[in-house]
Formats: structure tokens, sequence, C-alpha cells
């Protein structure tokens, strides 16, 4: 039995963590993004969006890290790959999705470009995903995406309602 969930584990190589990083930081920086949108402040957001990715890198990581210790995986080589991937995944992606705030001199055009590339990036984890579980590509794809359009839009509202009481 123990072979067998080594083998297991090892079959993942580091996957876990990627899928983790790129889901949770994609729709991290997505709702974070739409939150501090309301401010108009590019400055203000790309302090927060880098910082914000680093921090949530090394904390996804760390989390993940302890999780699989924690769950029995013995595997120490595979326990680290997956956190090396899953804090790589997810400062990648962030920064990925804070380049177009940095670049684009208008606002609202990089808001919009990062949101549609935050819906490319959890439509193609969902094809993987599926893909990888033979499952439905659509289903899976579209539940991502509805995640984080849900997360987007709660985050942007907050941001709207704290903004009118500060």
């Amino acid at each position: 039995m123990v072979f067998m969930e080594k083998k297991r584990v090892s079959q993942t190589n580091g996957e876990q963590g990627i899928a983790f990083g790129i889901m949770e930081g994609t729709i991290l920086i997505w709702g974070l993004m739409l939150g501090l949108s309301v401010t108009q402040n590019r400055g203000i957001t790309v302090i927060a969006l880098l910082v914000t990715a680093l921090a949530d890198a090394l904390a996804n990581a760390a989390g993940l890290h302890v999780s699989q210790e924690s769950e029995g995986h013995h595997d120490e080589k595979e326990v680290m790959k997956s956190t090396i991937y899953c804090f790589a995944a997810t400062f990648l992606v962030m920064a990925f999705l804070a380049v177009p705030i940095i670049l684009f001199e208008s606002y609202s055009s990089a808001i919009m470009t990062s949101s549609a590339l935050s819906v490319i990036i959890l439509g193609a984890l969902g094809y993987f995903v599926a893909k990888k579980r033979k499952e439905t590509v659509w289903k899976i794809s579209l539940e991502y995406i509805l995640m984080g359009v849900g997360v987007a839009i709660v985050s942007y509202a907050l941001g709207a309602i704290v903004e009118t009481l500060v």
C-alpha cells in the first residue's frame, strides 16, 4: 500500500503545485486588481500586485509543502518539486497579469486586458485538467472561469463600497 502511494505521488511530477499556483494566483491577482481598480491609481495597483505576488507565492508554496507532508507524502523529492513549482507558477502568473498595468497607457485597457488574460488562463488550466482526468473540457474550463469571475465581481464590488466609505 505504501509503495502504491509513493508511485501515485511520484507520477504527479509537481503538477499539483503548478495547477494550484496557476489557479490561485490567477484568481487572487484578478480579484485584487479589480478591487483596486476603483482607485484609478496605477502606482498603488502595481505595488499591491507585485508585493502580493511575492508574498502569496511564498505562502502558497509553504502551504502546499505542509499539506503534502501532513498527508503522509514521503517522497521528499516530489514534495520539494511541487513546492518549487507552486511558488514559480503562482509568482509567474501573477507577475504576468500585472504586465498590462505596467505597460499600457490606458489604465482601463490594462484592467480589461488582464481580465481577458485571466479568463484565458483559467480556461486553459481547465482544459489541461480535464484532459488529464479524461473529463469534459468545456465543463471544467467553464467551472474554473466562473470561479474567477465570481471572485472578480465580489472584489470589484467590495472595492467600490470601500471607495465610497473612505
